[in-house]
């Protein structure tokens, strides 16, 4: 299946971009007092990529839309830089022989991700 392109319409002041938000914010107090982080980073990172780059998020396993981001966030959960992989290279990579965690989990490192992807948005240093 061909994924559709990203759609460019986020609606800033939905409930649950607003729950995302808060969801931020207790992520970061979490961490402060415990020094770990709370478990909500792919949520997290769905929000910053809907709030930078404009685009809406579907419901959980959605057919027929797909984005291949890469969403890196820093210590206090906000995006530092944001990659956008085509899924045919993303499958591709993952056949290849290789690691276990690529071969048997379907994950891939975060370098070999940044290598097949394209640079979608970065942070300005003056944040």
């Amino acid at each position: 299946m061909q994924a559709q392109p990203l759609r460019e319409a986020v609606i800033e002041n939905s409930p649950v971009m607003a729950l995302l938000a808060d969801a931020k914010v207790l992520a970061q107090k979490y961490r402060a007092l415990t020094g770990k982080p709370l478990g909500i980073t792919g949520e997290v990172a769905e929000y910053e990529a809907s709030r930078i780059l404009g685009v809406e998020l579907t419901p959980a396993r959605q057919a027929g839309y797909d984005a291949v981001l890469l969403v890196l966030l820093d210590e206090n959960f906000n995006a530092t830089s944001i990659y956008e992989a085509e899924r045919e290279d993303v499958l591709r990579v993952l056949a290849e022989p290789g690691s276990k965690s690529r071969n048997e989990r379907g994950a891939l490192g975060v370098s070999k991700f940044k290598s097949i992807a394209r640079l979608r948005w970065q942070r300005s240093t003056s944040q």
